[in-house]
């Protein structure tokens, strides 16, 4: 009723604090369970070195290893695995491989070198579609160039728009 067993256990403890965890044969949900808060996006175990290699969200981060590594120690010895815990990059990855493939492109189809691309893909133009309705003063803004350079990539934008 109410936790009344749980309060009894905490009061014989000294008000120490405790986690319940639903127990379970399968190691993966075991895993879980004790790791909760925290939401796991990516979990791989390696059964022969008996360890997991456990990958989540940076805001889940501190939660998932806890104070000084504690959450993270407490797992590994209740379920018998090594757990190692890290952020998940796919994301990241992701979106940085997106940003290069668009930079590639406007570098390749501009007299703009790599650096300058990059620039104006993260200044939300990632395509020359994009950069049509951009004058010429944007390009001096954005990219820091003279009045003439400006020009120059503002006339190469128009010319690869009547090519396509």
């Amino acid at each position: 009723m109410r936790g009344s067993r749980v309060k009894n256990i905490v009061r014989e403890l000294n008000n120490e604090k405790v986690d319940i965890i639903r127990w379970s044969s399968d190691p993966k949900d075991f895993v879980l369970e004790a790791l909760k808060p925290a939401k796991v996006k990516n979990i791989v175990f390696d059964p022969e070195k008996k360890s997991a290699q456990i990958s989540v969200d940076e805001d889940q981060l501190s939660l998932a290893i806890g104070k000084k590594g504690q959450n993270a120690r407490l797992t590994s010895r209740l379920t018998g695995w090594e757990i190692n815990i890290d952020k998940d990059t796919s994301a990241t990855t992701a979106v940085e491989q997106k940003v290069a493939q668009a930079a590639q492109t406007l570098a390749g189809a501009l007299p703009i070198t790599d650096e300058q691309a990059v620039v104006l893909v993260k200044s939300g133009f990632t395509n020359l579609e994009g950069l049509r309705d951009a004058d010429v003063k944007d390009f001096v803004d954005i990219l820091a160039v003279d009045e003439a350079k400006a020009r120059e990539i503002h006339e190469a934008v128009h010319r690869q728009e009547v090519a396509q």
